[in-house]
């Protein structure tokens, strides 16, 4: 049989590693593959020494290597596909990730026809790709959603379609791919996809606007798994918890879980951008179950001309405001959450919008870097949006932040930064 290793390269220690799991369910339900492969998972934080990945990775010895490629890990990922293609001739990779969608011309050596990158959701598309390796002829240009080299020429296969009925995806969690003794952060989808395109962020623009919804009793189950498995820390992976009306109950149902086993402790969901009195609702669920301890509100600007550029101002800041009045109102703590520079902000509006929101009583404020990141938006603009950046983020990311927009100069970036600092 031939192996697969599954590589997530992650922020945080002991974490459910959710895409391979994911890949992993999804490619065992073909028969071919079950006769065919056998799994391994490799798990590490990114901050591990890059001379051990690389050694585990090549040790591993596997037929077919499978990247989890995000921001904070692709320059340890490029290192170790660099090795891998060395020291094991005949290995495979596939690549994919928010990183890597649509990046070929970037990330794929043109001499190099064993590195496959899949440009959109995984399951369907790394299956298909494992059972072309099982033909003699690697028929790939018959697998949709990935772009590879043959004989110099970059080739771009079909968009595979979204997955629309996600419970074809069988759960990691109930299937028992994941080992419960060995995780303290359990990642959880309820659903999948964003109805916004925010300019900053990739995540609508990779979804297509359709958000498409995993079983409520399956959901239940998971959460149900994790609570009996003594897992700490649940994040909610949804763009916007809180938007369906379900996820009022599902909440509930994580605090009854929590009651009746000890765990989760801490919860983390993003908001829903548009639903103030749901997301208020969820959030005094979990304060009351001692689950949540501050309730992030993100609003990113007060600028109407940045939220114009950046296609955010279909979200009203009049929901923001009802969020931060119901939730002063129910004594519940919460922090408004910035990012600068954005295109269409300046200095002096980034100055009077933190002064707007200290005259609404804010309790806390947080500005972010604006981390600029692949696919988005702002990225497909940047020239006209006179985006100037500086890496960050070590050796093992590839991150870069935004110093300079066309109404910031870089100066005047670190003059923000400081005011900002100075006020916190």
């Amino acid at each position: 049989m031939k192996k697969v290793l599954l590589v997530e390269l992650s922020v945080f220690e002991r974490m459910t590693p959710l895409a391979s799991g994911y890949l992993q369910a999804y490619a065992l339900a073909n028969s071919m593959i079950r006769s065919d492969y056998r799994f391994e998972r490799y798990t590490a934080v990114a901050k591990t020494p890059r001379t051990k990945v690389i050694q585990d990775l090549v040790r591993a010895d596997a037929d077919v290597y499978g990247f989890s490629c995000y921001v904070w890990n692709m320059r340890l990922v490029r290192s170790a596909v660099d090795a891998i293609g060395q020291a094991i001739p005949h290995a495979q990779i596939i690549l994919g990730g928010p990183q890597v969608m649509s990046q070929a011309h970037r990330y794929l050596n043109t001499t190099d026809e064993r590195t496959v990158i899949c440009n959109g959701e995984g399951e369907s598309t790394f299956t298909q790709y494992l059972l072309a390796l099982t033909d003699p002829s690697l028929r790939l240009h018959e697998v949709d959603g990935l772009s590879f080299y043959r004989d110099r020429e970059l080739v771009t296969t079909a968009k595979q379609p979204r997955s629309s009925s996600l419970d074809e995806i069988p759960s990691p969690f109930l299937t028992g791919i994941f080992d419960s003794d060995r995780y303290s952060i359990a990642i959880l989808e309820t659903n999948r996809g964003c109805p916004y395109h925010c300019g900053f962020c990739f995540w609508g623009a990779a979804t297509n606007d359709r958000v498409h919804r995993f079983d409520e009793q399956r959901v239940r189950d998971e959460i149900k798994w994790v609570a009996k498995n003594e897992i700490l820390f649940l994040f909610i992976a949804d763009a916007n918890f809180g938007m369906l009306s379900r996820d009022i109950d599902i909440s509930r149902h994580i605090t009854n879980c929590a009651g009746d086993h000890g765990a989760p402790n801490v919860v983390y969901f993003s908001a829903a951008k548009n639903k103030p009195q749901a997301v208020t609702r969820i959030t005094s669920i979990f304060q009351e179950a001692n689950l949540i301890s501050s309730q992030p509100v993100s609003l990113q600007t007060l600028e109407p001309r940045s939220l114009e550029l950046i296609s955010r101002s279909n979200i009203k800041l009049s929901a923001f405001a009802a969020i931060q009045e119901d939730l002063r109102e129910k004594r519940i703590s919460s922090y408004i959450e910035l990012i600068w520079p954005l295109p269409g902000e300046t200095l002096d509006s980034f100055k009077r919008g933190i002064g707007t929101l200290c005259a609404n009583e804010a309790q806390t404020i947080i500005a972010y870097p604006h981390l600029f990141l692949n696919n988005t938006p702002i990225n497909h603009n940047s020239d006209q949006m006179g985006i100037v950046t500086r890496a960050a983020g070590g050796e093992a990311a590839e991150a870069e932040v935004v110093i300079g927009t066309k109404e910031v100069s870089e100066d005047e970036f670190a003059e923000g930064m400081y005011f900002f600092y100075a006020f916190h």
